[in-house]
């Protein structure tokens, strides 16, 4: 999601449909007590942080993300999802990816279509010897993270053999898929699995600047790609009726350079985040934790999640709706 929308117009649709029904409703007391149950049975979101679990959401219930990501220098701006299930067996999201671009030492996010599927019904999970089984697959369109313009670190530009880079242009988009399994055991909830993430880059092209020649040579660097597989998991505890300690780690994609041969290279990262989901009421929560990369210098460069979560079960609103009249 884009800065764009409208968040205030969003809340208000949020607002109507968890709480107008019971102040225009002609049954009163009745009816605010029918609408208030609807909302006391919606889902917990289906991810900690940004790592997925093996949960799908309930059918025609739609999930909204709200929040931003602080560091000690910067901010990596604002961060929104919205997620929609489909029939109790699969949901699509609208996200945002991220990855470490380290010629600009940014970590940078791009817009991101998703879709998972339960491999068992969930009706199922409620046995103690069946787990939760997922699909998940992300996907980003075609990006320039690098342009003519950017500013590159000093540490891609320095000098080797009397040459610098300059400048440079570079495409990428990444799909990953994941293979979810998980499993609720009294207050713990864990989830794990492997992601297979498929990188590729296209239109690159570099400036590198000869100081015995004096001027900028043009250099192309050619189409690639590379599957990067890792493991990634996430735990959930609950500390109390109110609040749950969450940790996950997983690995992105990291994009670096490589002086010597002068060729950008696809690596990976490790993103671990650490923190809290306090639950203001059963359908909306707030987010807090701090995330830290493998790749990061030391923990100055840690970061600071921040978000506020809302399930709204509009299957169940449109029941109690039918109920009513």
């Amino acid at each position: 999601m884009r800065k764009n929308i409208s968040c205030s117009g969003l809340l208000l649709i949020i607002f109507y449909f968890g709480f107008g029904e019971s102040l225009f409703a002609d049954n009163g007391e009745k009816s605010k007590l029918s609408v208030f149950s609807c909302f006391k049975n919606a889902s917990i979101p289906t991810k900690t942080f940004s790592a997925p679990t093996g949960k799908v959401l309930n059918s025609l219930e739609i999930m909204v993300t709200m929040g931003s990501s602080f560091g000690i220098e910067e901010s990596n701006g604002f961060l929104g999802r919205i997620a929609v299930g489909l029939g109790g067996i699969a949901e699509v999201e609208f996200t945002r990816s991220s990855f470490m671009d380290n010629l600009t030492g940014k970590q940078k996010n791009l817009p991101t279509s998703v879709f998972k599927m339960s491999v068992i019904p969930q009706r199922f999970t409620r046995y103690w010897f069946v787990p939760f089984v997922s699909l998940q697959l992300h996907s980003t369109p075609w990006s320039s993270n690098v342009d003519p313009g950017s500013k590159l670190q000093s540490e891609v530009k320095a000098d080797y053999m009397a040459m610098n880079l300059a400048r440079m242009n570079m495409e990428n988009r990444f799909t990953t898929l994941y293979g979810i399994v998980g499993k609720e055991i009294s207050v713990i909830s864990l989830h794990g699995g492997l992601t297979l993430t498929d990188v590729r880059v296209r239109n690159s092209y570099q400036w590198i600047y000869h100081q015995d020649l004096g001027y900028d040579v043009y250099q192309e660097i050619p189409d690639m790609q590379k599957n990067l597989i890792a493991p990634f998991g996430n735990i959930t505890i609950r500390a109390n009726e109110d609040t749950r300690l969450m940790a996950e780690l997983q690995a992105i994609p990291f994009m670096d350079y490589n002086i010597k041969s002068q060729q950008v290279e696809i690596k990976k990262t490790w993103r671990a985040i650490v923190g809290v989901r306090f639950f203001i009421t059963p359908w909306i929560s707030l987010d807090t934790g701090v995330k830290y990369l493998s790749s990061a210098k030391g923990i100055a460069d840690s970061e600071v999640n921040a978000g506020i979560n809302f399930v709204i079960p509009f299957k169940n609103l449109i029941r109690n709706e039918k109920k009513i009249r």
